[in-house]
């Protein structure tokens, strides 16, 4: 007999309770911005883009996954096997990207050995006339103090950040692109597990993204059989259509403590069997 939503079973304080959590987790797991979310890749142990695009990726080298991740993720991608390989995720985004005059970045990063100029973060970029857009490491390269570059459409004159720290720990980067301003049309924002996001400095770049359909995390479609593979571990990429303000860049940033730990998930199926045990008592008494 099917039970009418009146019934006392959804009623039951015991039964709204055992629900407060899983509530709790639903809205923390809504948008974080009113920009749409095109590009998401979590890696927690897989490719799938969760994005509006829905292009999900493929490991290719020796990528593989490890167990260090930031927040309450459990795994993350890990580029460090095989240091002297290729290794990266690819994913065919079409063209999606084209055309975009805004967008903001976002990444976390942990550094296992020396970086070297030109290993890539995130990229867009292709081959000669180099269209897209690209995330690489710059000038410093200690794991403690290194600097990224970002173009759009060249890989000539870089917005250049300051200083990020990820040494075998986990930073939060978060870069914004505005075609529409001026100048600064790019600001870099850093931030970790116990710090919130903050704006590091802005640099230039102009123009609308031209075509290009490859998205590689851990190298570029710019330099294809190239090793262009920073000694490092990444985790929950996106990429949003528009600028994100800080509120919203911090909201990326907490996100990743928002999945609940496994034994999270345990504590919550209790909860709710225990409230269904007693609403079902209650009905039948």
């Amino acid at each position: 007999m099917q039970i009418p939503v009146t019934h006392s079973f959804f009623r039951c304080s015991a039964f709204k309770l055992a629900l407060l959590p899983l509530a709790g987790f639903a809205a923390s797991s809504l948008a974080v911005s009113a920009q749409t979310l095109i590009s998401h890749y979590q890696l927690n142990g897989n490719t799938t883009d969760s994005g509006s695009i829905g292009a999900d990726g493929t490991l290719y080298g020796s990528a593989a996954y490890t167990s260090d991740a930031p927040g309450n993720y459990t795994q993350s991608l890990d580029l460090t096997p095989n240091s002297a390989g290729n290794n990266y995720m690819e994913a065919n985004t079409g063209t999606s990207y084209d055309g975009l005059t805004a967008l903001t970045l976002t990444l976390w990063v942990n550094i296992q050995g020396t970086l070297s100029n030109n290993e890539r973060f995130v990229s867009t970029l292709t081959p000669s006339p180099y269209d897209g857009f690209d995330l690489r490491v710059s000038n410093n390269h200690s794991p403690s103090g290194f600097n990224t570059s970002f173009n759009v459409n060249t890989i000539n004159n870089p917005a250049v950040s300051g200083n990020f720290s990820a040494n075998d720990s986990w930073a939060f980067i978060a870069v914004t692109y505005d075609s529409t301003l001026g100048s600064n049309q790019v600001s870099f924002y850093t931030g970790n597990e116990s710090t919130a996001a903050a704006f590091l400095n802005s640099g230039n770049q102009t123009g609308a993204l031209d075509p290009s359909s490859l998205l590689r995390i851990g190298g570029t479609p710019a330099a294809p059989t190239s090793d262009r593979t920073p000694p490092a571990y990444i985790s929950d990429v996106r990429v949003y259509d528009g600028v994100l303000n800080l509120s919203e860049i911090e909201n990326v940033r907490n996100a990743v403590f928002a999945i609940p730990e496994p034994s999270s998930y345990a504590a919550i199926l209790g909860m709710g069997a225990v409230g269904m045990a007693l609403a079902t008592r209650r009905r039948n008494r």
